[in-house]
């Protein structure tokens, strides 16, 4: 699994947060998702929603899937809010993804709120 675009994304310690946080998730390292999740996350995709750490992070490998290649191509914060983009690969297959956060304060330590976005 190859993971990139680590190095657009250090502007900001939020940025570096989601950019890392998406790290975590395009390898599968549940330790590394789960380090910023607060225990009432919630996560809101097209196939329905999920709420709680456990469910959330149950439902973001599923959704995953099989990764070959994840490309991060930006991670921005603004406030209590963020967003990350890029691309994941499966296969031959690569669709666009887009993730939205809420974090639960300003300062940007731990995500409240997800919405996935895929194409």
């Amino acid at each position: 699994m190859e993971f990139t675009g680590l190095e657009n994304c250090g502007n900001s310690p939020k940025n570096t947060l989601l950019a890392e946080w998406e790290q975590a998730l395009a390898l599968d390292d549940s330790a590394g998702i789960r380090a910023v999740l607060t225990d009432d996350v919630t996560l809101e995709h097209a196939g329905g929603s999920a709420h709680g750490i456990e469910d959330v992070v149950a439902e973001l490998a599923r959704i995953r899937g099989d990764l070959t290649r994840a490309h991060l191509d930006m991670a921005v914060t603004h406030g209590k809010e963020g967003a990350t983009g890029g691309s994941w690969t499966r296969g031959s297959a690569t669709i666009h993804i887009a993730h939205l956060f809420r974090f639960s304060s300003a300062k940007g330590t731990a995500i409240s709120w997800i919405r996935v976005v895929q194409s």
